[in-house]
C-alpha cells in the first residue's frame, strides 16, 4: 500500500452491482479519492455515519431500502445532512430525476457514465459543498 499518495477526499459508492462499484472505485482512486463501498441503502446509512464521506454516489434501484428513501434519510439526519449525494442511475426519466432532486440530491447523472463525466460531477459537487455557508 502506498501511504504517500495524496487523497482528495473520501467517497462512498453505493450500487448493488459489484462490477460497477469496482469500475467507479478504479476511476475515483485514479482521481486520488479514497473509496468506501455499499451495496444497499441500509449499508449507505451505516457507512455514511461510520466513515464520514465527503460525497456519496448513490444508485436508485437497490435491494431493500432504495436510493430515494436512502437520500431522504441522509438529509434528515444531522450527522449526514451536509454530505452531497449524487445519483448515478439507469433511471433517466423525468419523474425519477425530479424525485431524486426533491429527495435532496446535489446532482443526478445517468448510466452509463464516462470516467471524465463522473470525475467532473464529483469535482463540481465537492466544490459546491465547500463554498456553502455553514
Amino acid at each position: 500500500m502506498i501511504a504517500a499518495m495524496t487523497m482528495n477526499g473520501r467517497i462512498l459508492v453505493a450500487d448493488d452491482d459489484p462490477d460497477l462499484r469496482l469500475l467507479f472505485r478504479l476511476i475515483l482512486q485514479r482521481g486520488g479519492y479514497e473509496v468506501i463501498e455499499a451495496d444497499s441503502g441500509e449499508q449507505v446509512l451505516e457507512r455514511a455515519i461510520d466513515s464520514a464521506p465527503e460525497l456519496i454516489l448513490l444508485d436508485v434501484m437497490m435491494p431493500g431500502l432504495g436510493g430515494f428513501e436512502t437520500c431522504r434519510r441522509l438529509k434528515n439526519d444531522r450527522r449526514t445532512d451536509n454530505v452531497p449525494v449524487v445519483f448515478v442511475t439507469a433511471r433517466d426519466d423525468f419523474a425519477s430525476r425530479t424525485e431524486g432532486m426533491q429527495s435532496g440530491a446535489e446532482a443526478y447523472i445517468s448510466k452509463p457514465v464516462s470516467p471524465q463525466n463522473l470525475i467532473q460531477c464529483v469535482l463540481n459537487a465537492l466544490k459546491r459543498r465547500n463554498h456553502r455557508p455553514d
